[in-house]
């Protein structure tokens, strides 16, 4: 039995030395090893390469966003908010009990310095107005 040329993997290899797995990503991206979970990138090298600052200073996610417009982005198997893994890996952990207004009013900028930690009611409240603007404008159409 011989085993995928791709090291760390125990496979069995079947085409051109690599397992199925491998052979896929292969024949997707031209590499192996392209689109593994398991590359470990870190966080903040993955933020710098989806982000595209702005003139305003927003660093826009150019990745992919929820319905809502957040961008989101995937970190073991699961699918975080990109804002929130943006602020953890640029500042720290968000306290318990708060969660992250965007100063910038910007759904798809992960800048940390464009995010503050506040409590729930007061990112609604700060949201508040923007939700009537939209709704009276709803109104006249």
């Amino acid at each position: 039995m011989t085993v995928c040329a791709v090291p760390g993997c125990e496979n069995r290899s079947r085409t051109r030395g690599w397992c199925p797995r491998h052979y896929k990503r292969w024949r997707r991206h031209g590499d192996p090893t392209a689109g593994a979970a398991g590359n470990h990138e870190p966080h903040t090298d993955r933020i710098r390469r989806y982000a595209l600052p702005d003139a305003s200073g927003c660093w826009l996610w150019s990745g992919a966003r929820n319905r809502a417009g957040y961008g989101v982005i995937g970190i073991n198997l699961a699918s975080k908010l990109a804002h929130r893994i943006s602020y953890e890996a640029f500042v720290g952990p968000v306290p318990e009990g708060l969660e992250l207004d965007h100063l910038c009013k910007t759904k798809a900028c992960v800048n940390p310095a464009h995010l503050e930690p506040v409590t729930r009611a007061e990112n609604v409240k700060r949201g508040w107005p923007d939700r009537k603007r939209r709704a009276e404008l709803s109104l006249r159409s």
